[in-house]
């Protein structure tokens, strides 16, 4: 069982006993169930507490062994059922099996690394230009399955029609301009070593084993680093729905990684102005632009509700503003930052789903853009999916929208939001896809692992790393 540790992404070496002397075969037996006890903890619940590593995603996963696990397994192994045993304690939701399969066929291609590598030529190559490392993307393109395994290899040293769909497909799954042109980034991806993909997958083997084993509610999940959503209905096997999302700028204003209840969802919303936004961004531009409020929209309130009183724009009501006993929102409308639907779930983080004014962001490959909120692609789809009540059709969704007035509607069924960060995970076509570390949380994660290797005694510590408070993923308010 423990070498056999390699397949949900563990290493057989971290449990497996030191080699001891021949005659003190009780030590051995007692560092061996020391081991296998170890790694059913990890399997069942992950080696970090992902609150050190800023997932908040609430309580962790159940063992079987609590409160004695030892006892347990004792058991199993007497009742001849360990290995069963031990396997029931891994996740066993279809991401995490499916994630498996991908690890197995990625180890076995990063040992063939050497001869599965497109030549790092600089340059942009489009159909029909000479290049010379056709013959070797064509053979990396059908090993990690973007090109059919019975495609024959170019015969030329060209760019061939079946070589730029293999591309497309590539991107795809890499996140990337689907546009079948080998430029910087494209060729960047292709470049990544293929052990590097595995250790992607091996950590995101990891995150899985954090989550809730059981799922029974409809769920929302936006994967950070890939830009995406995915809404899954509870135990059905239809394809979920899916749309590009833009989140937090990786630098500044990370969206945080935690999960919540969807309670509301409003059309035409007012947009109610952070501190953060009002004090380093509006107030000075305000200088620059005196009606920059009247353009676009912002009235000055006293008071919390939409039903608060506006405030006439004169000097003393932006000292009042600026102080903090006013406060600012923008009018619902088209150009309203929000877009005209917003989903509320309350968190301490003050962030939220919503659309947007600019859908033209939607069409960039690299979507780290907003102040910590998660702007949705469509978001009337996403409405009528969450409601799921016949009585919000679609042209009762396109009627809120166009409406006089904002208005709030609860979600009377329960859909749990989950703000999650992986940069490898099997999509809805099946596939496993790949994104870039955006946040540096992979390389956040590894460094948490070799502090548990280094003392596996204090693996589970709860204080932050000072990586982690630096990364800007901490539990400050964040914005839209």
């Amino acid at each position: 069982l423990i070498e056999e540790a390699s397949g949900h992404g563990l290493s057989p070496a971290e449990y497996r006993p030191e080699t001891l002397p021949s005659e003190d075969s009780l030590g051995f037996e007692t560092a061996l169930q020391d081991g296998l006890l170890r790694y059913v903890r990890d399997l069942g619940r992950g080696r970090v507490d992902p609150n050190v590593v800023g997932f908040h995603l609430g309580s962790r996963p159940d063992l079987a062994d609590l409160p004695d696990l030892s006892t347990a397994l004792r058991q199993a192994a007497m009742d001849g059922r360990l290995r069963a045993f031990v396997e029931e304690q891994a996740p066993h939701s279809s991401q995490y099996l499916n994630l498996q399969a991908a690890l197995t066929h990625y180890q076995a291609l990063a040992q063939r690394a050497t001869a599965l590598s497109a030549p790092a030529i600089t340059g942009v190559f489009r159909l029909g230009d000479p290049y010379d490392g056709a013959a070797a993307l064509h053979a990396f393109l059908v090993a990690v399955g973007d090109i059919p395994p019975d495609a024959p290899p170019p015969h030329s040293s060209v760019m061939t029609a079946e070589l730029t769909e293999g591309l497309k497909r590539f991107q795809h799954r890499h996140e990337l301009l689907e546009d079948g042109i080998l430029g910087k980034r494209t060729m960047a991806a292709l470049q990544v070593p293929l052990s590097q993909r595995v250790r992607q997958i091996e950590l995101a083997l990891e995150r899985q084993r954090w989550l809730p084993h059981d799922v029974q509610d409809p769920i929302v999940v936006v994967n950070i680093p890939m830009f995406r959503l995915w809404a899954f209905e509870a135990g059905s096997s239809e394809a979920p729905l899916t749309m590009k999302v833009i989140v937090g700028c990786a630098v500044k204003t990370q969206t945080p990684i935690f999960t919540a209840d969807l309670q509301t969802v409003v059309f035409r919303p007012y947009w109610n102005v952070p501190s953060s936004i009002v004090h380093g961004e509006i107030l000075p531009r305000l200088k620059r632009e005196p009606d920059y409020l009247t353009k676009n929209r912002f009235e000055i309130v006293r008071g919390q509700t939409d039903q608060a009183a506006v405030v006439p724009v004169s000097p003393q009501a932006l000292d009042e503003l600026a102080q903090g006993t006013l406060r600012l929102r923008q009018r619902p409308g088209q150009n309203n930052t929000l877009g005209l639907i917003k989903f509320d779930f309350p968190n301490p983080y003050t962030v939220y789903l919503h659309g947007t004014a600019a859908q033209y962001l939607f069409d960039q490959d690299e979507r780290d853009l907003s102040h910590g909120c998660v702007r949705v692609e469509d978001p009337a789809v996403l409405a009528q999916w969450v409601l799921d009540d016949p009585d919000w059709s679609p042209a009762a969704i396109t009627e809120a929208m166009a409406g006089a007035n904002s208005r709030q509607v609860d979600v009377t069924r329960a859909v749990r939001i989950v703000l999650f960060y992986t940069t490898a995970a099997i999509a809805p076509d099946g596939q496993v896809h790949f994104a870039e570390d955006v946040y540096r949380l992979d390389a956040l994660l590894e460094r948490e692992l070799e502090r548990r290797r280094q003392a596996p005694t204090s693996s589970h510590q709860s204080a932050q790393p000072a990586e982690l408070r630096q990364s800007g993923v901490t539990g400050r308010p964040l914005a839209v």
